[in-house]
């Protein structure tokens, strides 16, 4: 059996090898920008093309899926459903289909950047989406490398993952929400009902309003704010911070008529929780 493993091995590394020795003949060859490997396996390589868009109006739509690898992402409540963009990208998927609005960048196995002066600017990318809906049944946007912003949203479902970049949600008003944020700060304003779930692992979470649900929130280097306006009997409180303190700033708030839980995780931080009454 080992023997088996150890010629596996051996021939995995060796196909390995040939491509990257067949990808670099084609790039110095002048291959275009985007080609497969055996006829299966895509590549892209250098800076693509600014895809820009004007203003695209939308059919109605109650679920948004959003997976943008390369811009920032802003979804905006509005009186219309319309959609704008501009993204580096060599294929692009726009569309509204069995009442579901997706946006998806090109899913490249292994994208190659020009590192010369023409390699793209983060700041000429956007993704925006604008809701006429009252009432999503689930909104997810996923962005590799760009910041989420979202405004005035309300949804049942809500999930927002920045790899890179901050995780900003305004004026919202969710049932479930799943947030997350590797190398970035993330920031709720709003109402959630049911249950949030708040993950951040390099930056700071900052989250206030209407929060008659579970909170759980894990930061591993950061801060953690968290402003309700019910009392501190509204939760079954857990709270721990590793490297750092818990302050508890107990100013008022109404009394939930059944408690909820709140857990707070902080290996490098500070923790302020504050009650305080709603405005």
């Amino acid at each position: 059996m080992k023997k088996f493993f150890a010629i596996t091995g051996i021939l995995v590394g060796i196909f390995a090898l040939i491509g990257g020795i067949l990808i670099a003949i084609g790039v110095l060859r002048g291959a275009d920008g985007n080609f497969k490997l055996f006829g299966q396996l895509r590549f892209s390589y250098g800076t693509p093309d600014l895809v820009k868009s004007d203003l695209i109006m939308l059919e109605d739509f109650d679920r948004v899926d959003i997976n943008a690898r390369r811009a920032h992402v802003e979804v905006i409540k509005s009186d219309r459903n319309a959609v704008e963009y501009s993204v580096y990208s060599n294929q692009v998927k726009c569309e509204v289909k069995d009442k579901c609005f997706t946006f998806k960048e090109d899913s490249s196995i292994f994208t190659f950047w020009n590192r010369g002066k023409n390699r793209r600017n983060l700041d000429d990318t956007y993704i925006r989406v604008y809701v006429k809906s009252d009432d999503l049944s689930r909104l997810t946007v996923k962005s590799d490398l760009g910041d989420i912003h979202i405004e005035g949203i309300t949804s049942y479902k809500m999930s927002a993952d920045a790899d890179l970049g901050n995780v900003v949600i305004e004026n919202a008003n969710v049932s479930n929400l799943i947030g997350k944020s590797d190398l970035g700060k993330f920031s709720f304003e709003g109402s959630c009902t049911q249950k949030m779930d708040v993950d951040v692992d390099t930056g700071s979470a900052y989250v206030s309003g209407d929060l008659s649900g579970d909170i759980v929130i894990d930061a591993n280097m950061g801060d953690v704010k968290v402003t309700t306006c019910y009392n501190k009997d509204s939760y079954y409180l857990n709270s721990d911070c590793d490297m750092g303190s818990i302050r508890i700033h107990e100013n008022g708030g109404e009394k939930l008529e059944q408690k909820s839980n709140m857990k707070i995780d902080c290996d490098m931080g500070s923790i302020d929780i504050y009650f305080v009454d709603k405005k």
